[in-house]
């Protein structure tokens, strides 16, 4: 190994990384200039570091399946650094399955495409992902043509690539440690003591990679508990889901989300009811209860209930509550 113990390199030492490739795409492509020469390269230590990528409690079930091909095609040679840039490429094990769908060629046949379960175009944004925001940026009507880039499964390069230049920190006597402290609501206590270089294996044999068994437990609970709100919220969405016209579409009449309400006067001379998609009615004391109540259970259905309420006292020039 290099001795860098005189710290001069570093002073004037900039490390700059570049990845390419997509989610289903063929590979991952990844270089990373600005190492010096002699630094050790561990294609065992790279490789370890990707398959801790794919452990933890809740993972995605695709990181079951999927394997990490590596292979490091340049600026290595012997195990040690050459100065020049270094390449590293992560094929798709999956790749098969996708070279229809994922080619960078155009299709022969795009509405056969379209018609397959895969190459169907995705319109419908995701929540909480960059599907939106990529497709009004770059104006795509697929939302694949954004969510195969701006997926999870692109931080294996970083990985592999980021377990490169540990090595530099190796050489200057720096050691890399990290643990969760948070998921959610769920926060580790101050007064868990800190953990230290000695504690890796400890911390990585724990489900979510806390240091501490009983938050660690409390923070599985609380990733179930995420889960179960997701499998509840897609079986209610199926469930409200409006009726299909002759044309398979809704007719226009009901957008995602939309919020109706009804300021028709009541026969029976009850308060104003606000009638809402879900299909049941309430009046405004009642929607102010399902919010107090919400609020400890379904935060977004609290905040979509209350700013829509907001909203419809704000048009109809009422104070805000």
């Amino acid at each position: 190994m290099r001795d860098l113990s005189t710290g001069s390199v570093l002073a004037a030492m900039s490390l700059r990384y570049l990845t390419a490739g997509e989610s289903h795409g063929p590979a991952l492509v990844g270089i990373l200039e600005g190492l010096p020469a002699g630094i050790t390269v561990d294609r065992d230590a790279i490789e370890h570091q990707l398959a801790r990528r794919r452990h933890g409690h809740g993972r995605s079930p695709r990181m079951r399946f999927e394997a990490d091909e590596l292979e490091i095609l340049g600026g290595v040679r012997h195990g040690r650094t050459l100065g020049s840039p270094v390449a590293l490429v992560i094929r798709n094990t999956e790749w098969p399955k996708w070279q229809q769908v994922m080619s960078a060629e155009p299709p022969d046949d795009p509405e056969a495409l379209a018609a397959t379960g895969r190459g169907q175009p995705l319109t419908r944004p995701r929540p909480g992902h960059a599907d939106l925001a990529g497709m009004q940026k770059y104006q795509f009507e697929d939302a694949r043509d954004v969510l195969e880039r701006a997926s999870a499964r692109e931080t294996a390069m970083r990985v592999a690539l980021a377990t490169v230049a540990r090595g530099l920190l190796d050489a200057v006597g720096i050691t890399v440690l990290s643990h969760i402290v948070g998921i959610g609501a769920v926060v580790l206590p101050d007064d868990v003591a800190t953990p230290g270089p000695d504690d890796g294996e400890r911390i990585d044999a724990d489900p979510v990679r806390c240091n501490d068994p009983d938050t660690s437990k409390q923070m599985q609970l609380a990733i179930d508990e995420a889960k179960a709100n997701r499998d509840l919220a897609e079986a209610r969405g199926k469930m409200l889901e409006p009726p299909k016209d002759d044309a398979g579409g809704t007719g226009g009449q009901v957008k995602p989300d939309e919020i109706v309400f009804d300021d028709r006067p009541q026969q029976s001379g009850d308060s104003k009811q606000v009638e809402v998609v879900t299909g049941g009615q309430m009046s405004d004391e009642q929607l102010q209860a399902l919010w107090l109540r919400r609020v400890q259970t379904k935060p977004a259905d609290f905040l979509r209930a209350k700013f829509a309420y907001q909203l419809h006292r704000r048009q109809q020039g009422k104070p805000q509550p």
